[in-house]
């Protein structure tokens, strides 16, 4: 990597730290670019080079943080049982959205439809899920003759869909939530 890569690179990083700290504390709207820029100490047009917007910050910020946060749930799943590994992965993924509640809310809003970064990270997400249901077939718990892709989508229809009312604070906490998820894989599996 030559000296100017790495100095793009380290600016991005600078821009992305900086962005994540104001968001958390001032919030996502009250944020400005011009905010960012100063805090970085680069020009604002400089923050262009690197997003196209400051919802594109927010995005690549939050993907980052989602794609560990995935790692980390598939790391530590439990057992063999399907149903506590997914909602183990569900538990995992709500905790994170619900403890930058604003900024998910956000991603939401802003992110969910836009970003071809975050369609990859929900196809590899869903091809894990794929491959744990796989897995739950040959040891009987899952019928062989369902599709674990299309079962995977399943879950991932009735995830996205108590996220959202999560988010919404349709659900009085989390166990909640996760109580909802819990009886749609029921009636799913």
């Amino acid at each position: 990597m030559s000296k100017r890569q790495k100095k793009k690179q380290t600016t991005r990083q600078e821009i992305r730290q900086v962005a994540k700290q104001l968001f958390k504390t001032q919030g996502f709207e009250a944020t400005t670019v011009r905010q960012i820029a100063g805090a970085a100490e680069v020009a604002p047009g400089t923050i262009f080079v690197h997003f196209p917007d400051k919802s594109a910050i927010l995005n690549d910020i939050l993907f980052e943080d989602l794609e560990l946060t995935v790692a980390q749930a598939f790391g530590s799943l439990p057992g063999k049982d399907l149903s506590a590994q997914l909602l183990h992965l569900a538990y995992t993924l709500y905790s994170y959205y619900l403890k930058h509640k604003s900024l998910s809310q956000n991603l939401i809003k802003n992110g969910l439809f836009t970003q071809s970064a975050f369609s990859e990270q929900i196809r590899s997400f869903i091809g894990a899920v794929a491959k744990l249901i796989q897995k739950a077939q040959a040891r009987g718990e899952v019928a062989s003759h369902k599709d674990p892709h299309s079962l995977a989508e399943l879950y991932m229809a009735a995830y996205f869909f108590v996220l959202l009312g999560l988010l919404r604070n349709d659900f009085e906490d989390l166990e909640e939530a996760s109580a909802k998820l819990k009886a749609m894989l029921e009636l799913s599996f």
